[in-house]
């Protein structure tokens, strides 16, 4: 058996925006979203749920760890994807501007 994900052109093109759109990493410490950790780590200080989309679905990895009783959540991110603008340009024929 198979698994088939079917898209639409549209969630195609909207999927390949996401992927494509860079992270603004100073902008959301900026924001006391998060902080910077160690070694590419950041310590999420919101929900999760509250990042913009395109920070969500880019994590490359979460942990969780528990220090003095309080459970922390750190994140690392994926580079922003060079092949989702390259799909994204033969999609819409347009190069993709963040």
């Amino acid at each position: 058996m198979t698994d088939e994900i079917n898209l639409s052109p549209d969630k195609l093109v909207e999927l390949a925006r996401i992927m494509a759109t860079p992270i603004n990493l100073d902008e959301l410490i900026r924001s006391g979203a998060m902080i910077s950790s160690e070694l590419g780590w950041y310590e999420l200080l919101k929900p999760l749920e509250s990042l913009p989309q395109h920070v969500q679905i880019q994590l490359e990895d979460i942990r969780r760890d528990t220090v003095d009783g309080k459970v922390r959540t750190f994140v690392k991110f994926e580079k922003p994807n060079v092949v989702a603008a390259l799909l994204y340009k033969k999609l819409t024929g347009e190069e993709f501007k963040s």
